[in-house]
C-alpha cells in the first residue's frame, strides 16, 4: 500500500498557488495578506487537516478588547482583567490590550488591529457599540472570540453572561420581603447595554406583579467620569424627589457606594432609615460601611473562563466556543433591613 504524501508547508504553498512566505504569514497571523486570500488559504489548510507547529509551539497572543469612555479602569473591568491575567500567568498566554473610545467604535477595523498585533483570538469585555459585522469579521478571519456580559448570536463567537433579568428579580424580591414598597432604582446606561436593560426589566416585573408601580422611582442614568459619582448624584436626586423612599436598588456596587454617601449626607442611617442593594459583589463590598448586600456575579472567574475558552479553541482543543448564562447569587449583608414605618397623611405617603 502506498504511503500517503507527507503534508508540509512547501506542498501546501503549491496547492494554494501562493508563496511559502504567504503560507507562513497566514499561519502566524502576520500582515501582508489580503483577507480574501487569507480565507482561501485557510480553507485549503483546514481541508488538508494541517496542524502547523508554529501555532502549537509559540505562545498564544489573545487580544482583550474593551470600549473605554474614560481612562479610569473601574471595578467591573479590574476584576475581569484579574481573572484574565491569572490564566495568562498560569498557561504562558500573552495578551494584547485594545482600548477603543465608544464614540469611535463604529469606525474601528478590529480585524486589522488584531492582525497588526499578531493576535490569535479575542476576548471582548465591553462591546456594546461594536456592531455584529465588526465582530463577525474577526470570526470569519479565523480568529475565535468570546464576549463577556454580552450576547451575540454570531457564528464562531461565544459568550459568558450573567442572567441580569433573574438577578434584578432576586434583588427586588429581597427588598419586598423586607417590607419595602417605596423603592428607588438607580439606573445604569441602557443604550445598547443588554445586561443593564435586563436588570431594570427584572425590577419592573416584580414591582408590576406586586402592584407597586406608582410607589417606585426610577432615576435615569446620568453619565459621569466615575461610576461612584453617578450613584451619588442619582441618589441625591432621588432623595430630593422622594424623601420618603425606604430602599435603593443600585445598578451596580460602585453606584451603591456613591448612594451610601448621598444617604449619609442627607442624614439617612443605613439600614434603619433606608436599605441599599447593589449588583456585582465587588471585593470591597464586604468592607463598606455597612457591608453591602448585593447580587454576586463571579467576574474574576468569568474573565479566567473566557480567555481559557479562546486559548483552547486556538490550540484545537475545542471545536466550538461555549455560550454560557450564569445565575447571580444574593449575598445578604448589613446594608438592607426591614422597612421603616412612615407616617401617612390623607391616606397617602408624604412626598
Amino acid at each position: 500500500m502506498a504511503r500517503p504524501r507527507k503534508i508540509n508547508i512547501v506542498s501546501l504553498a503549491k496547492e494554494a498557488n501562493v508563496s511559502i512566505a504567504t503560507i507562513s504569514r497566514v499561519l502566524n497571523n502576520h500582515q501582508g495578506v489580503s483577507e480574501p486570500l487569507r480565507m482561501s488559504v485557510r480553507k485549503i489548510l483546514e481541508g488538508r487537516g494541517y496542524q502547523p507547529r508554529t501555532v502549537t509551539n509559540r505562545r498564544a497572543n489573545i487580544a482583550i478588547i474593551s470600549e473605554m469612555a474614560t481612562a479610569t479602569i473601574e471595578n467591573f473591568m479590574s476584576q475581569v482583567l484579574s481573572g484574565i491575567a491569572e490564566y495568562g500567568f498560569e498557561q504562558c498566554v500573552d495578551t494584547s490590550i485594545v482600548f477603543v473610545n465608544p464614540g469611535n467604535s463604529a469606525k474601528v477595523d478590529l480585524l486589522k488591529i488584531l492582525r497588526e498585533r499578531r493576535c490569535d483570538g479575542a476576548v471582548f469585555i465591553f462591546a456594546s457599540n461594536f456592531d455584529d459585522g465588526q465582530i463577525r469579521e474577526i470570526s470569519e478571519g479565523g480568529l475565535p472570540g468570546m464576549l463577556i456580559s454580552s450576547r451575540r448570536e454570531i457564528e464562531g463567537i461565544g459568550f459568558i453572561d450573567i442572567d441580569s433579568y433573574d438577578g434584578g428579580i432576586t434583588a427586588t424580591r429581597h427588598l419586598l420581603a423586607l417590607g419595602h414598597s417605596k423603592i428607588c432604582f438607580l439606573s445604569g446606561p441602557l443604550t445598547r447595554n443588554y445586561d443593564n436593560q435586563e436588570r431594570i426589566k427584572g425590577f419592573k416585573k416584580v414591582i408590576s406583579d406586586a402592584g407597586l408601580l406608582d410607589e417606585v422611582l426610577i432615576v435615569d442614568h446620568q453619565p459621569t467620569r466615575l461610576t461612584l459619582e453617578a450613584g451619588y448624584k442619582q441618589a441625591q436626586l432621588a432623595l430630593k424627589i422622594r424623601p420618603d423612599i425606604t430602599a435603593m436598588f443600585a445598578n451596580n456596587d460602585e453606584m451603591a457606594y456613591g448612594a451610601m454617601l448621598a444617604c449619609a449626607e442627607n442624614g439617612k442611617n443605613i439600614p434603619n432609615d433606608i436599605s441599599i442593594i447593589g449588583f456585582d459583589d465587588c471585593p470591597f463590598s464586604r468592607f463598606s460601611l455597612p457591608p453591602l448586600t448585593t447580587v454576586r456575579q463571579p467576574l474574576s472567574e468569568i474573565g479566567y473562563e473566557a480567555i481559557k475558552m479562546v486559548d483552547m479553541k486556538v490550540r484545537g482543543v475545542l471545536d466550538r466556543l461555549p455560550r454560557k448564562i450564569l445565575q447571580g447569587v444574593l449575598v445578604e449583608r448589613k446594608s438592607t433591613g426591614p422597612a421603616r414605618k412612615t407616617k401617612e397623611r390623607d391616606g397617602r405617603c408624604p412626598s
